[in-house]
């Protein structure tokens, strides 16, 4: 049974933080123009989705507006066509957007029909039928959580799966069978763990056994929305993100999302350090990293762009020179020459992850690099310049080394001066 709520202003029931939210939600310009549109239209209008869920946390930013009605599509153009611009490329799915005009700006909204959906084993694209009742539409979501609606008409929440306790609860759970939730779309285990990451939650006993039954079938889900899964962790905060993957790891599926994350040494120990990790190249990195022949290959299999390609080998190649006892001044100028301040820090935290300690090679590269400013200042000469005036052998690379000092003790030095330099050294 439905057990709803209401959240127009002065509404009690709520805490005060969600109510403040979800009254701001329903008075949100948009969604009063739209709700006008339908019930003019003899049609239900629903907000579905993360809008709900947010606000009820008490989360006021609402970047995208999903909604759910009864109408059909033809029905939904009709109704909103006064509204502002329509596309219409998920039509045969239910779906019309519309670009809803407002004395605030413009605000880009999903309208979909009633949905009940059918599943076939080799596909997570379902075959779509259309539904006549919210909670028939609710029950196809992946998560309690998202299965809350707000009545934009009578400002009234629909919770027909006791989303809301789950959500005050913290504990993720399906409103179908987990097992048949995961297997009719897989790509429903990553939202799982990206959710459990994002809101702090756990996972119920019955749906972790259902992922780790159903997890093979990740390998029916594209590695590009694998990767878009392991890139949306960078929006929940490097703690956050590193929970999504360490239960990735718990529920065994951790080689399925990320092929071969699975099979290096110590992959609890470094699973239970990712959350220094701010980004997706050095988790990569991290995880990947242990075998840097199949590196390629598995990179190209997650269809890594060639930027992130490129970024993973540079803070590996780069934690790898952070390793290890301290070497001399000159090779740590050699590395603030050659690696700008990010790519240390972003190695130097990999190379942490790695070891559990920090890189005492970082703390004094940046030593140097505090201790002289213009060590990234390009020399004005080369050794071809000091080859080419008259120089040889040893006096060249005395040469260089004679400017470097100048460049650290008084600043700049142009070429005029670096050719003097070397002039005086012969």
């Amino acid at each position: 049974m439905c057990t709803s709520h209401c959240v127009r202003p002065g509404a009690a029931g709520l805490p005060p933080a969600a109510l403040a939210a979800l009254a701001d939600l329903y008075a949100h310009p948009a969604v009063r123009l739209l709700a006008g549109a339908f019930s003019d239209a003899g049609g239900q209008l629903f907000l579905v989705g993360g809008p709900v869920r947010d606000a009820l946390t008490g989360c006021s930013g609402f970047a995208d507006l999903d909604f759910t009605t009864n109408l059909r599509p033809a029905q939904i153009r009709r109704a909103v066509r006064p509204l502002g611009p329509i596309w219409a490329a998920g039509e045969r799915f239910g779906t019309i957007g519309v670009q809803v005009s407002t004395p605030a700006g413009a605000d880009k909204v999903e309208v979909t029909t009633f949905r009940k959906d059918v599943y076939t084993a080799d596909s997570r694209k379902p075959q779509v039928g259309f539904g006549d009742d919210v909670s028939t539409d609710l029950a196809r979501r992946d998560l309690t959580v998202n299965a809350i609606a707000l009545d934009t008409v009578t400002g009234c929440l629909i919770d027909p799966f006791n989303g809301r306790a789950d959500l005050a609860a913290r504990i993720l759970r399906t409103p179908d069978d987990p097992v048949v939730t995961l297997t009719e779309d897989p790509l429903r285990i990553l939202r799982l763990l990206r959710f459990s990451g994002r809101l702090g939650a756990a996972i119920s006993d019955e749906l972790a056994d259902a992922a780790r039954t159903c997890g093979h079938r990740l390998a029916i889900v594209s590695a590009e929305r694998k990767l878009a899964e392991l890139d949306k962790l960078d929006e929940l905060g490097p703690g956050r993100a590193a929970a999504a993957l360490a239960n990735a790891g718990h529920l065994g599926v951790l080689g399925q999302w990320i092929p071969g994350a699975d099979t290096g040494p110590g992959r609890d120990t470094l699973l239970g350090r990712l959350g220094d990790c701010l980004s997706t190249a050095e988790r990569l990195a991290v995880l990947l990293g242990h075998d840097r022949a199949a590196l390629p290959g598995r990179l190209r299999a997650l269809t890594a762009s060639t930027a992130l390609t490129r970024g993973v080998s540079t803070l590996l190649d780069t934690a790898a020179e952070l390793s290890g006892p301290v070497p001399a001044r000159p090779v740590l100028r050699g590395l603030l020459r050659t690696r700008d301040d990010d790519v240390l820090a972003a190695a130097a935290r990999v190379r942490a992850v790695l070891d559990g300690v920090d890189s005492r090679v970082y703390t004094a590269c940046v030593a140097v690099r505090d201790a002289e400013p213009h060590v990234r200042d390009r020399l004005p000469v080369t050794g071809d310049d000091l080859l080419a005036a008259g120089l040889t052998g040893r006096a060249v690379g005395a040469a260089l080394r004679a400017c470097e000092q100048h460049v650290r003790a008084y600043g700049q030095l142009d070429r005029a001066g670096a050719l003097a330099l070397a002039s005086d050294g012969r």
